[in-house]
């Protein structure tokens, strides 16, 4: 058998055995989703139906997705043909444009569609007439850090032409960088690496190979996320120099910047008044958003405050005292709006 020959059938004993291992895994309905012990690094991987890689911002939601959560039972998030959460944005601008930046606790992970806070403020504006026609753009990602989010809404976002902008980060930023390198030391990689990669994760025997490879890798390297010791992936001057330059970036295009301070579950509503890790550090976090706010003479909504006065607003902080539920976003939406509202935020 000549060469040619033996390179055909190789070939095609490779397309043989990919067609089997997609037949056998669709038809079985296996998950091939990998939750890896560092979400920051593979979020494309833990969850691929929704993320696919980006070269700027390291990943971004798929568009054109209806995904039904495996961490939240029977839930369902609707993601449009421009890779957000929420309706689709027209180039005409026809109403008060509003855009929510933030991270998971913005894209609503864990509520439904019309549950999160940025549409129940759209909801809320309209119903009270307030600037006549309001639009509000959900530009949160989950996973997303402020040097994400600064690059999301330089590239995208401000393209829009928001009348203003919510800003609220610090969940993701002071979480532990994946061996040591923090998110604006992160390699850019190749567009056409990045587009190949993108290609490849829709086959089911690519991510069969991702599962079945990487819990080995991350064995090796996986350590426990600690919020006391090692490298953040933002360092609390580079969350403050972020901030402002998103501020910054809105004030050129005449954009309003507004700060929202992230609340998270307090230590006396559900941890019997003791200070937790997650606390602690998320405090120093939340104090350099006050911080920039009155450098750069921005508005600042403490939702911190508010949620601290209800102590039905996180299901189950033990698991997760960052992600809030559909009452706290409902919240969230009434104490923004009510500012927005008063005559003095309404300049």
């Amino acid at each position: 058998m000549n060469l040619l020959a033996r390179t055909f059938l190789a070939i095609m004993s490779l397309i043989l055995f990919v067609a089997t291992i997609e037949g056998v895994t669709a038809f079985g309905e296996i998950d091939l989703s990998y939750q890896a012990p560092a979400f920051s690094l593979h979020p494309d991987i833990g969850f691929p139906q929704v993320y696919q890689k980006c070269c700027r911002q390291f990943w971004r939601l798929r568009p054109d997705m209806t995904v039904h959560s495996r961490a939240y039972e029977g839930l369902v998030y609707t993601i449009n043909g421009q890779g957000r959460r929420g309706p689709l944005v027209s180039d005409e601008k026809r109403c008060y444009r509003i855009v929510a930046l933030g991270n998971s606790c913005t894209f609503g992970w864990g509520v439904a569609d019309d549950e999160t806070w940025p549409q129940n403020l759209e909801n809320i504006l309209n119903n009270r007439s307030w600037n006549g026609c309001v639009s509000v753009i959900n530009g949160g990602i989950p996973g997303y850090s402020s040097f994400q989010g600064k690059r999301f809404f330089e590239d995208e976002l401000i393209r829009l032409s928001p009348d203003l902008v919510l800003i609220m980060f610090g969940w993701n930023d002071h979480r532990q960088a994946k061996n040591g390198i923090r998110d604006s030391e992160q390699p850019m990689k190749f567009p056409a690496i990045v587009y190949l990669q993108n290609q490849l994760s829709r086959l089911r025997f690519y991510r069969f190979l991702r599962k079945t490879l990487l819990p080995l890798i991350e064995k090796r390297n996986a350590k426990p996320e600690s919020y006391t010791s090692g490298v953040r992936r933002v360092t609390r001057d580079e969350f403050f120099d972020n901030l402002r330059q998103i501020i910054r970036t809105a004030r050129r295009y005449n954009t309003r910047p507004v700060l929202l301070i992230p609340p998270v579950a307090s230590s006396d509503n559900y941890f019997n008044g003791m200070p937790t890790e997650l606390g602690l550090i998320h405090s120093t976090y939340q104090k350099e958003i006050v911080r920039v706010g009155q450098y750069n003479k921005v508005d600042v909504i403490d939702l911190q405050k508010v949620f601290d006065e209800r102590s039905d607003l996180f299901d189950d902080a033990y698991s997760d005292a960052m992600h809030f539920n559909a009452r706290s976003h409902t919240l969230a939406a009434e104490v923004i709006a009510d500012f927005l509202i008063t005559p003095v935020a309404a300049k």
